[in-house]
């Protein structure tokens, strides 16, 4: 357990849990919602992210109910604006 939480302290989350995110290459632009990391299996970097879509923010999920789990690096921030948008409608 010792060398698993060395490598674990070195990992510096790009996104935190709650930051609305979406994939860089998915042409429907759906909006998601971190909810978690994990690990990789071989190298135990926690660099995986747990994703749930934005509508479902609000909603409980049954174990890996509304859940989705992606690299980091395949992720990227939405602006504030692009979020108020699609919350409005425009």
């Amino acid at each position: 357990m010792k060398h698993i939480k060395t490598y674990e302290a070195k990992h510096i989350p790009k996104f935190n849990i709650g930051d609305p995110v979406r994939l860089k290459n998915d042409p429907t632009n759906q909006f998601y919602l971190i909810d978690g990391y994990d690990y990789r299996k071989n190298e135990y970097i926690k660099d995986i992210c747990r994703l749930r879509k934005y509508e479902d923010k609000d909603k409980f999920a049954n174990k890996e109910g509304f859940f989705s789990w992606y690299l980091e690096e395949e992720l990227e921030s939405i602006p504030k604006e692009e979020l108020l948008m699609k919350k409005f409608n425009i």
